[in-house]
């Protein structure tokens, strides 16, 4: 307003009264005085009223116009605002990484894993996801990195090595785009090696191989391959099968002669009373007595098999072991 000056003033009441004296003041009389005061006001009052409509009709015009300009004034700045959320929101993903790949691809090494246009994409990738998650989970030392991928033979094909590589971090490979980490692999015979396990390239897949860092995995030895256990043979089987040594031959002689003095306990002799001074038990007599039988028939089983045996030790037939 100060620029331009105030707005143009139309046709008011000053302007009616100047006007009206005037032509009072030159007029001629017409009647009386009230006559021609009326006469003379009538075209004063005239143009009173058309600037009254005019200026009322100015101040509406100006009122909507403003009002106008201001609207549209806001909508464009709106527009402004939407489409710059638009740019913005583009660039925070995909403009990012076309960025950073043109300047990884620039400033690269010739022969590294960056002067390969698809090289230069999945490190600039990798580092945007790397720095939103960091960004996302408020941690600057969230364990999370990228692999450095090398052309060990010169051929064009880079790798990289797991096994210098922390299995406590959550690694992004530029190569396949995608999240991975080392697990600690025990074999059959307890050798300890490194294996690698992908899980693809989403905050979701971020945060399942996060929680599976520090993976151990143990195989077990094919079945086919594990030898049958090996049966324990008992001594008399082994003396049966003519596979004993002398050692084992004394000690089966010993274990026979317990077996059969073991019969005898706590039941009865032939020579044996009552030990109360009563009858005889005559029970335990008759149990003795069969018992005998078998174990005088078990001594010449025994002696017979023995005699067999000359054969396989040079010291030939000496009686059984423990008895004569």
């Amino acid at each position: 307003m100060k620029s331009y000056g105030p707005p143009p003033r139309g046709y008011g009441v000053y302007d009616f009264l100047t006007d009206w004296g005037l032509r009072m003041a030159s007029a001629t009389p017409s009647g009386n005085v009230l006559q021609t005061g009326a006469k003379q006001a009538i075209e004063p009052h005239q143009k009173l009223m058309a600037g009254k409509g005019e200026q009322e009709m100015a101040d509406y015009m100006a009122g909507v116009s403003a009002t106008g300009a201001s609207l549209s004034a806001v909508a464009d700045v709106a527009a402004a605002q939407a489409k710059a959320r638009e740019f913005n929101k583009d660039f925070t993903k995909e403009r990012r990484k076309e960025t950073m790949q043109q300047d990884i691809f620039t400033k690269a090494q010739p022969g590294t894993f960056g002067s390969t246009w698809s090289g230069a994409a999945g490190m600039a990738e990798g580092t945007v996801e790397i720095n939103d998650l960091k960004k996302l989970f408020g941690d600057q030392n969230l364990p999370v990195d990228l692999i450095t991928m090398t052309d060990t033979e010169g051929t064009g094909n880079f790798t990289f090595d797991p096994k210098a590589l922390d299995d406590q971090t959550v690694w992004w490979d530029p190569h396949k785009k995608q999240y991975m980490i080392i697990i600690t692999t025990t074999d059959a015979e307890g050798k300890e090696g490194v294996a690698t396990e992908y899980f693809g390239n989403s905050q979701s897949d971020f945060e399942r191989a996060l929680k599976s860092l520090g993976k151990t995995t143990t195989s077990e030895k094919p079945k086919h391959l594990i030898p049958p256990p090996v049966e324990e043979k008992s001594l008399w089987k082994k003396i049966t099968e003519g596979k004993t040594t002398e050692e084992e031959m004394k000690q089966a002689g010993k274990e026979a002669t317990e077996k059969i003095k073991s019969r005898f306990t706590g039941e009865g002799d032939i020579t044996q009373g009552d030990v109360r001074g009563y009858n005889v038990n005559l029970k335990n007599i008759v149990k003795n007595e069969q018992k005998k039988a078998e174990v005088e028939k078990d001594y010449n089983e025994l002696e017979t098999w023995w005699k067999g045996q000359d054969t396989n030790f040079s010291y030939g037939y000496q009686g059984w072991p423990g008895v004569n």
